[in-house]
């Protein structure tokens, strides 16, 4: 689509404003040798074609306690509207070691909007790869993002064609969770490159280019 006339390729808009999070302009290279003091774990669930089993939870769950151990880094769990109330427990369940979790937003009492909370302290995010809009508002964050798949999942041409936009600007990775481990977490960490624009300064630049007489002077 990005070749055609009538047609504007970007980022999915997102409402949170870089710019009013607080975060410092240059963001440090993040990897096993340098491992984020925080990190953001997004959790979502199962969504049209993206279905996790039992094990798959249980396993990303087992690698946020063993990257804590391994690397020293602490956690600022999310859950979603979508994270089934048994897996939302077992993260309740984590959160009281606080070594391993500093902070946990249960989204059955928190609600919407608090992300922010999460992207203003956060070094780098994992988000669970069913929701392009919590990847894109990572994203859009100026963060490190490593997305993390369940076995079972696929997309929409759409959207396959949207995550390869996302992988050619080394905005992000993408991991399987049956394979999820420090080694290449941090490795996936060093291919990053954070978005260093803000992307709603970035939109409107391109909005103007293509519909100049909308802007004017």
């Amino acid at each position: 689509f990005a070749g055609l006339p009538g047609h504007l390729v970007t980022l999915k808009p997102s409402a949170i404003d870089p710019d009013g999070l607080g975060r410092p302009e240059t963001v440090p290279q993040y990897d096993a040798a340098n491992p984020p003091e925080l990190a953001g774990m997004l959790i979502g669930g199962d969504s049209g074609l993206f279905h996790y089993r039992d094990d798959e939870w249980k396993r990303l769950l087992d690698f946020a306690k063993s990257l804590s151990r391994q690397w020293g880094t602490r956690w600022l769990i999310s859950t979603s509207r979508r994270t089934p109330a048994a897996i939302a427990e077992e993260v309740f369940a984590l959160s009281k070691d606080k070594d391993v979790v500093a902070d946990f937003l249960d989204y059955r009492w928190a609600g919407p909007g608090t992300l922010p909370k999460i992207f203003g302290r956060a070094d780098v995010i994992l988000c669970t790869e069913d929701s392009s809009t919590m990847i894109s508002e990572g994203v859009s964050a100026r963060l490190p993002v490593i997305g993390v798949a369940p076995e079972s999942h696929s997309f929409k041409p759409e959207e396959a064609e949207y995550r390869q936009y996302l992988l050619g600007h080394d905005w992000c990775r993408f991991l399987g969770i049956s394979g999820l481990d420090a080694e290449n977490f941090g490795e996936a960490l060093a291919q990053v490159k954070p978005m260093s624009e803000n992307h709603l300064d970035e939109l409107a630049a391109a909005l103007k280019q293509r519909l100049p007489k909308l802007f004017g002077d």
